[in-house]
């Protein structure tokens, strides 16, 4: 007996929710950061052919190129050049093979990859992007809840806490 769940109806309302969430929680120009790294990043973006391969992502990673591979000048704050353009570009034609070749194929793995300590070393820049990209905050919960963490730490409530608790921020 096939059991009709009202739930199941909403599913796509739902989703459709979160994706406009997310849309909402970030400005046009963050939103399109974003999506340029998911396209640098996530293997399931790379086609096997060897021209695809060569052209896969060189308009997204131009973009970040020109967001991050200067210093900007803000109201309040002049902020760093995060990434080296020319290191960037060199760099980013030899992980595309590593990509290609890596047994995990999500995004977050990737960039979680690119964090540890032999890919840092040799792909610097594209282990900056992949911190920007994996420690977004993607929803106002989990923004919210790092704080609420990091907060009671700095008070009296978290003096008692173990240091092996502090992973959760």
């Amino acid at each position: 007996m096939k059991v009709d769940y009202p739930f199941k109806k909403d599913s796509a309302n739902y989703v459709q929710i979160l994706t406009s969430n997310l849309e909402d929680q970030f400005d046009e120009v963050s939103m399109k950061m974003l999506n340029n790294m998911d396209t640098l990043l996530n293997p399931t973006h790379l086609n096997q052919s060897s021209s695809d391969i060569v052209s896969h992502g060189v308009k997204a990673l131009s973009q970040i190129i020109e967001h991050y591979g200067h210093e900007c000048k803000g109201e309040l704050r002049t902020f760093p050049q995060l990434i080296n353009s020319e290191h960037t570009k060199h760099d980013f034609t030899g992980f595309k093979s590593l990509l290609k070749s890596l047994p995990a194929k999500t995004l977050q793995t990737v960039s979680k990859y690119l964090l540890t300590v032999p890919l840092k070393d040799i792909y610097p820049d594209l282990a900056t992007i992949a911190g920007i990209m994996i420690y977004s905050p993607i929803t106002l919960v989990e923004c919210e809840g790092g704080f609420s963490a990091q907060n009671c730490m700095k008070t009296n409530h978290g003096h008692g806490w173990a240091r092996q608790n502090w992973i959760l921020i």
